[in-house]
C-alpha cells in the first residue's frame, strides 16, 4: 500500500493490487484487483490427496473460477467507465474476453502489439 500512500499524498491517483486498498488509502484509488487463491489451493490439494499429478498444468484458474475480482469503485471513477468495466469483466469471468486480443492493439508508445505480424492469442499459452 506504500506506492499508493504516496501517489495519495502527492494528490495523484492509482489502481491498487492484491487487497482492497481503496479501504486502506482511500478514494485516490480508483479500483484493486483482488487475488483469491482458496478455490485453487482447494482444488489442487484434492488433487494431490487423490493422488493426481499436477505436471504441465494451469494452476490459475483466473475470473471464471473466482480467483480474481475487482474491489469496489472509488467515487472518482465515473458512472460511463464503470459500467464499460463491469462489461468487460463480465467477458472475463464467462472466459469471452478478447481485452489484449483485438487487432491492432496500440501500446502507450504508439506501436501496434496485435498486427498481422505479431497476432495476440487468448489464452495465452
Amino acid at each position: 500500500s506504500a506506492p499508493q500512500i504516496v501517489a495519495r499524498d502527492l494528490n495523484k491517483i492509482g489502481v491498487g493490487y492484491n487487497s482492497d486498498m481503496l479501504r486502506i488509502v482511500g478514494d485516490s484509488v480508483l479500483t484493486s484487483p483482488i487475488l483469491d487463491w482458496r478455490y485453487d489451493y482447494r482444488d489442487l490439494l484434492q488433487q494431490v490427496l487423490d493422488g493426481e499429478s499436477l505436471n504441465n498444468q494451469n494452476l490459475w484458474s483466473g475470473a471464471e473460477q473466482g480467483s480474481w475480482r475487482l474491489s469496489d469503485f472509488s467515487q472518482r471513477v465515473p458512472i460511463e467507465a464503470r459500467l464499460i468495466i463491469e462489461e468487460e469483466y463480465d467477458k472475463l469471468r464467462a472466459g469471452n474476453d478478447r481485452i489484449f486480443c483485438r487487432a491492432n492493439l496500440m501500446d502507450n508508445k504508439g506501436r501496434i502489439r496485435n498486427g498481422a505480424t505479431n497476432p495476440a492469442v487468448n489464452p495465452v499459452p
